[in-house]
């Protein structure tokens, strides 16, 4: 869930460019990057106040290039106008070197 959707605030598309940059933190790292469990009790908030935040970590392994880091960070950011924006995403560098040109 994105920072707009956990405050309940309204949202757009946006919070859908944020899922993706979860979902490719968790594909290149094997972890998601808002998980909060030190604490069961509390656990849930501490994991939403993270995400209101954008408080996250890459671990040290794997090895995770600094372009698809740059793309991932550009995803994460907590305030809407911060993030990348879908036209940005696609030319983005991490995205244009592992895209085939020409498969139809």
């Amino acid at each position: 869930m994105s920072p707009e959707v956990v405050s309940n605030a309204t949202y757009s598309h946006d919070a859908d460019l944020w899922a993706l940059g979860v979902i490719i933190f968790e594909m290149l790292t094997g972890f998601v990057p808002f998980c909060r469990d030190d604490d069961l009790d509390d656990g849930y908030q501490k994991t939403k106040q993270a995400i209101r935040r954008a408080e996250y970590q890459w671990p040290e392994l794997p090895i995770v290039s600094p372009e698809a880091k740059d793309l991932v960070d550009g995803l994460l950011k907590s305030r809407v106008d911060d993030r990348l924006i879908l036209e940005r995403l696609f030319v983005h560098k991490w995205i244009v070197k592992h895209v085939k040109r020409g498969v139809n």
